[in-house]
């Protein structure tokens, strides 16, 4: 006779929550660094964390409750956290280039 174990915890493993949000706070420092770019600091960046923090909070709702719908969402809004930082990242980038560009042009015309 073959035993199924099955586990109806679909959410995050306990120990990638922490490390996504430690993506979030460490990764305007790193990647400046390594990829020699400005990562100009702007409000917005917050959005995408205050997202991450909400969907955690809806999956471990759904969790709790037995509805996997709110887990389900949950996962979505995860990934669309993680999107909207990549692309405030991106667009940080392009504004520190701007802005080099314009002092680099402005210390020439010096």
């Amino acid at each position: 006779m073959t035993r199924v174990i099955s586990s109806t915890n679909t959410s995050f493993p306990p120990a990638l929550g922490p490390g996504m949000v430690s993506f979030f706070g460490h990764a305007p420092i790193i990647f400046p660094a390594v990829l020699r770019v400005a990562v100009p600091y702007h409000p917005v960046f917050y959005a995408p964390l205050v997202l991450l923090h909400a969907s955690l909070a809806l999956r471990l709702g759904g969790d709790a409750a037995g509805n996997f719908d709110w887990k389900r969402w949950g996962a979505m809004l995860s990934a669309i956290a993680l999107v909207g930082f990549i692309a405030n990242t991106a667009s940080a980038v392009v504004r520190g280039r701007r802005r080099g560009a314009r002092g680099a042009a402005a210390r020439a015309s010096r």
